[in-house]
């Protein structure tokens, strides 16, 4: 059954093209998929109908987003658990913090994925996302390359951006 038949009223003529677009997509080798859009055009409706689609072809999802507020959004609009980016790839790495009287610094390491090789990570707000090293005293993530790590941390798996 496509795409198209999760959605609860007839798709706008964009959604029918991101539809198509994303069936191939889905059907692919392609690793990563960019949803663009205005606000109001649609995108979270189309995503809850893609979701509803791949739920019942077995396909796991995870949803996430660059901030909690957005992450509770996404979920409030999909009816479907979200978390931070960072909750998600990121673990604390015991071995580099140091919390101390006179230092705190809090080190973290990509985490191990053991999600299913056939898992599509669906990542909102992905504008707000950097691929420069940032040099945080307290906060240390790895090289500080925050795309890189996602794409690392998903490895073969896809990513709808």
């Amino acid at each position: 059954m496509p795409i198209s038949n999760y959605f609860p009223y007839e798709p706008t003529t964009g959604q029918w093209m991101a539809v198509t677009m994303l069936e191939h997509f889905f059907e692919s080798e392609h690793k990563v998929f960019v949803l663009q859009g205005y606000a109001g055009t649609g995108k979270t409706t189309l995503l809850k109908a893609v979701l509803d689609f791949l739920e019942d072809s077995d396909t796991t999802c995870q949803l996430m987003a660059s901030t909690g507020r957005a992450a509770r959004v996404l979920s409030l609009k999909t009816n479907r658990q979200a978390s931070t980016i960072h909750s998600s790839i990121y673990q604390v790495d015991e071995t580099k913090s140091v919390i101390s009287e006179d230092t705190k610094t809090i080190s973290f390491k990509i985490r191990q994925n053991r999600d299913p090789l056939k898992t599509v990570y669906f990542i909102d707000e992905s504008s707000m996302i950097a691929d420069k090293s940032e040099a945080n005293t307290m906060l240390l993530f790895d090289n500080g390359r925050f795309l890189e790590h996602i794409f690392r941390y998903a490895g073969p798996r896809k990513i709808v951006f």
